[in-house]
């Protein structure tokens, strides 16, 4: 049984919410315009969102009564050590943004063979559904394979995706931010 239940935020998370989503679109959409300095802008990116995750964890940690002591003190040590890899992330853009892109490149390639392999194992009534699954599973290792060998078609393309994906996390954030609650649903 599937059931919606809306969780309130507080007033300073949903604050955080809205210029952290303003700032994420800002940083996303100068990266779509502006590809050559997609490294860098990548990197502070990165760099910003990881430091921004670990301030959310840290007021989580702080403010958020109903977890328990040792989850309030994970929260705050997590989010401590968000800080310097963020710092390091913007400090040191090329290599970063390098390992980050191999990484990203090699877990599309496996989520592309998983796609795939799931894909024709699936029996479902709908053949359109399997057939999705496994072109969809076929663009990932495409588009992976790309990566790792060029460097710069694969980078833009990554870059790209990086960028979209922030707009989305950022248009996310100024909705649960301005509308006050998100909507989780248990099942």
């Amino acid at each position: 049984m599937n059931e919606k239940i809306q969780v309130k935020l507080p007033t300073w998370l949903r604050v955080f919410y809205i210029i952290s989503g303003i700032l994420s679109i800002g940083f996303a959409l100068v990266v779509l315009i502006n590809l050559r300095f997609g490294y860098l802008i990548t990197a502070i990116l990165l760099g910003i969102a990881l430091i921004t995750i670990g301030t959310t964890r840290i007021f989580i940690g702080i403010f958020d009564k109903k977890l328990t002591k040792w989850l309030r003190i994970f929260n705050i040590v997590i989010g401590i050590l968000m800080y310097p890899i963020g710092i390091v992330a913007i400090a040191y853009h090329d290599i970063t943004v390098e390992i980050v892109f191999v990484f990203i490149a090699l877990a599309l390639v496996l989520l592309g063979i998983f796609g795939v392999v799931k894909g024709f194992e699936e029996k479902h009534k709908d053949n359109w559904y399997q057939i999705m699954l496994i072109i969809y599973g076929f663009i990932l290792i495409i588009l992976g394979i790309l990566v790792l060998i060029f460097d710069e078609v694969g980078d833009a393309a990554l870059i790209a995706l990086l960028a979209s994906g922030f707009i989305i996390v950022g248009v996310r954030r100024l909705i649960e931010g301005t509308v006050g609650h998100m909507v989780t649903i248990k099942k």
